[in-house]
């Protein structure tokens, strides 16, 4: 799937970049690509995933993921809810980085740093990341 200005202009862009981050969160957290075979009549991975969000935005997440488990397990209605936030949250991200208009996009850096807040609000840390007391750090240029 090209974005109209890769199309148009023939070359690529950060926009453009944006763009397909957007469609590869939509793709990795639906299990669908936006070639599915399911999308016909004008539905496509963009109107999937704004029409799912927030009432189905678990039966829309790729079972692969194992969040029907997931949410099962969870004796808590409030951590169930958080999880439902965090799905929400990312397909929103997905949604707002694959806008058709290059500048209704985010900047890049924008985008990294609202899946990475999104990340800690709602997802505990893992152990495998802290070593002695530290959180190891990546830290990206703007």
């Amino acid at each position: 799937m090209l974005t109209g200005e890769l199309a148009t202009r023939g070359k690529a862009s950060t926009a453009s970049d944006v763009y397909s981050f957007g469609i590869l969160l939509l793709e990795l957290f639906t299990g669908k690509s936006p070639t599915d075979a399911d999308f016909t009549g004008g539905l496509t991975l963009r109107s999937f995933v704004s029409l799912g969000i927030p009432r189905r935005v678990i039966s829309m997440t790729d079972p692969k993921l194992n969040l029907l488990d997931a949410v099962a397990k969870q004796q808590e209605e409030e951590e169930k809810e958080a999880l439902v936030r965090c799905l929400v949250s990312v397909f929103k991200l997905g949604l707002l980085c694959s806008e058709e208009c290059d500048k209704d996009r985010p900047q890049i850096s924008e985008a990294v740093r609202a899946l990475t807040l999104t990340r800690d609000a709602f997802l505990p840390l893992e152990p495998s990341l802290v070593g002695n007391d530290t959180l190891l750090q990546i830290k990206l240029d703007g």
